[in-house]
């Protein structure tokens, strides 16, 4: 009996050793791996602060053999850092259908756009021979750096490019609201929530919304603040492009922002004039969803409501261009 008991406790040893090694080494090696990875891309490409993000698009773009351009800009930033837009260029010099993918047009927002980016840069797709892959890095490095939404003259840049309007107006409703969303005092008891609830049952919730997010031009200090001019940043990049491009037949411009939809949640937010190139064809309705609740598409009028959008600039400078206009479709007619 004693000898049985030996045999079985020296087998449940073996045994309990055995499991505990091959648990060790599936754990190490199989298990642990992907949890490695997906633990450390985060903080590969979620960068602390600007500098540090602009250092990895540097580097990452000379690695993945792309040619480097900056825009030097005016603006410091906390601790006088010269600032400027970095402008990675892949693919043929002179191409003829290109992807610009922009970030950080919203300052802060760079954060998620510059992420965005480094995982591109990390797997680069192939391109056609007659094709190349622009990619600005943080078109608001001021806003990035002193963790603001506009530029260093309160400018929010995505109000800024209006081409030929005039930089003038302001919704009639922004005027009633610019003391109640800027007072010139400290906060105090002054019934904030009441008040806001009694703007909201005066005006309607749609019309507030168009009201302060549209975009205004008339308060310096206010909120969505358009400016009064086309801002630096504004000018040397659409003169970047104007130069650069000359020899585009088609291009697409993918921004990046944060801060709209539902958490984890992507919106493809475009003009009429764009839905050809985004929309599947059997999509049907405002919208679709090719990865359950990742995608959403949004191209009805509501996505050009905002006054001055870069895209939307883009594509009115796009249509100016001496070398032909565009059709419907958005590619270009020849001239003559």
């Amino acid at each position: 009996m004693t000898k049985t008991i030996e045999k079985f406790a020296a087998g449940m040893v073996f045994t309990l050793v055995s499991a505990s090694s091959i648990w060790l080494i599936m754990h190490r090696y199989i298990y642990q791996k992907p949890v490695e990875v997906h633990m450390k891309l985060p903080e590969k490409v979620f960068s602390p602060d600007y500098f540090t993000a602009r250092q990895r698009f540097r580097e990452i773009v000379t690695t993945a053999g792309g040619r480097l351009e900056t825009i030097p800009l005016e603006a410091h930033g906390p601790s006088g850092e010269g600032l400027g837009i970095d402008i990675a260029w892949f693919g043929a010099a002179n191409p003829r259908s290109v992807l610009l993918h922009s970030s950080g047009l919203h300052g802060v927002e760079g954060f998620a756009g510059s992420a965005i980016q480094l995982q591109l840069l990390n797997d680069l797709p192939t391109l056609p021979k007659d094709a190349a892959l622009i990619v600005a890095h943080v078109l608001n490095p001021y806003g990035m750096a002193w963790l603001r939404r506009f530029n260093e003259n309160n400018v929010d840049l995505n109000r800024n490019f209006l081409g030929d309007e005039p930089y003038a107006g302001a919704p009639d409703t922004y005027a009633n609201l610019d003391s109640f969303l800027n007072p010139q005092s400290p906060p105090t008891m002054d019934l904030y929530t009441l008040r806001a609830g009694w703007l909201v049952l005066r005006h309607g919730m749609p019309a507030l919304k168009v009201a302060v997010v549209g975009g205004q031009y008339e308060y310096p200090k206010g909120l969505f603040f358009g400016g009064k001019r086309l801002e630096e940043v504004s000018e040397k990049y659409q003169a970047f492009l104007a130069q650069r491009l000359t020899s585009v037949e088609r291009l697409v411009a993918i921004d990046v922002h944060t801060g709209i939809g539902n958490y984890r949640e992507d919106i493809l937010s475009c003009s009429r004039r764009s839905e050809h190139y985004v929309r599947p064809r059997h999509a049907e309705g405002k919208g679709f969803r090719p990865h359950a609740g990742v995608w959403h598409l949004q191209c009805d009028e509501g996505a050009a409501c905002v006054e001055g959008r870069k895209p939307l600039a883009l594509l009115r400078r796009w249509d100016a261009r001496p070398s032909g206009k565009a059709d419907s479709e958005g590619n270009l007619l020849p001239t003559g």
